[in-house]
């Protein structure tokens, strides 16, 4: 397989050193494109072992950036929003900073009780989610 390219799309703050060392990053490590397994749209509903839940379609960080809300008010939200430190949306890579607060306002609808961001240890409540 030919070795790819990461696009960060653009940078702000300290994404700015990430873009600078990625070229050398990638000459070592050499990231080969991984083909998905399932494809999935928004809306989708997951239905997996029992497990009822939602494809949320949330483009920005990257274009088919999604969060998955599942029963009970839980969502897994990736990159969109982080916890290290005070809960706040994704401030350092985006394909397209417009699509961010529309897909934090999409989420925030969806009104889930807690949301855990793929970075951060601690999940963020719903009151914390609306404040962002």
């Amino acid at each position: 397989m030919a070795h790819e390219k990461t696009i960060l799309g653009s940078v702000h703050g300290r994404g700015r050193l990430v873009k600078s060392i990625l070229p050398l990053m990638e000459t070592y490590f050499k990231p080969e494109p991984t083909p998905a397994d399932i494809l999935l749209e928004d809306g989708d509903n997951l239905g997996i072992n029992g497990l009822e839940g939602n494809v949320l379609h949330t483009p920005g960080h990257t274009p088919g950036s999604s969060c998955f809300v599942i029963q009970g008010g839980f969502a897994f939200v990736g990159d969109l929003i982080s916890s290290n430190g005070k809960p706040h949306v994704q401030p350092y890579f985006a394909q397209d900073w417009s699509n961010i607060p529309i897909s934090v306002k999409k989420l925030q609808a969806m009104k889930p009780h807690w949301v855990y961001p793929g970075h951060g240890s601690d999940p963020i409540d719903e009151e914390s989610l609306q404040g962002l």
